[in-house]
């Protein structure tokens, strides 16, 4: 979904970034937008051709309502996400290569292929994707996973049973709903390091958890 409108700042800065193909030209729209980009800032080529193969191949994932992230990246199958947010110049990514050593492009010039693909996509009106799993299945498979790491007695007596609470979760921030209070501090105290470390890893972004009495 593109939530963002032709005046906010965003959208300008896309429209600077990838000033509008002229209604003659013919040919693939991405195409046509990077290499107008690329022709005003040459330094910027490799990441626009990475932004581009990103946008093409459906890589700029939908954040929920109300999260600090602007939109995760990552190609469909592939390593972890990316995490493209705001910066008090402009925006910023948790990519390996942040912040690029040179500078260049409107506003505050930094730019990576990650930044590049998010803006592109709102310039174009991409809708973005979904991403992999809905809160109940991320913590589903996270449970799977942690019922590898754990002896049977200590996955039973602590996560058996325990549900995420669909109003109170996004793909971000799970509410996890246990037995008894035993198990809230438990879980909350003693196995959050686990929990946290596999939940990140199966989602492939940093997810909080909570944990509820029912």
């Amino acid at each position: 979904m593109i939530m963002q409108t032709l005046t906010d700042p965003l959208s300008i800065l896309s429209r600077l970034l990838f000033q509008p193909v002229p209604v003659d030209d013919s040919g693939d729209e991405v195409v046509l937008a990077i290499e107008r980009a690329a022709g005003r800032w040459p330094v910027l080529q490799p990441a626009l051709e990475g932004a581009a193969e990103l946008v093409s191949a459906g890589g700029v994932y939908e954040t929920p309502a109300g999260a600090s992230e602007l939109a995760l990246v990552r190609f469909p199958v592939g390593w972890a996400f990316r995490a493209v947010s705001p910066s008090p110049t402009g925006l910023a990514c948790t990519c390996d290569g942040w912040p690029p050593p040179v500078y260049a492009g409107p506003g505050d010039g930094l730019y990576c292929a990650d930044i590049l693909a998010y803006l592109l996509a709102l310039y174009l009106e991409r809708p973005f994707s979904a991403l992999p799993y809905a809160p109940d299945e991320l913590w589903q498979v996270t449970q799977e996973e942690l019922r590898l790491q754990m002896t049977r007695a200590t996955f039973n007596q602590w996560l058996l049973g325990s549900a995420v609470v669909p109003g109170a979760s996004t793909p971000f921030s799970l509410t996890v709903v246990v037995r008894n209070r035993y198990a809230q501090e438990w879980l909350t105290h003693r196995l959050d390091p686990v929990i946290s470390r596999t939940l990140t890893n199966v989602a492939g972004y940093r997810v909080q958890v909570r944990f509820v009495v029912s």
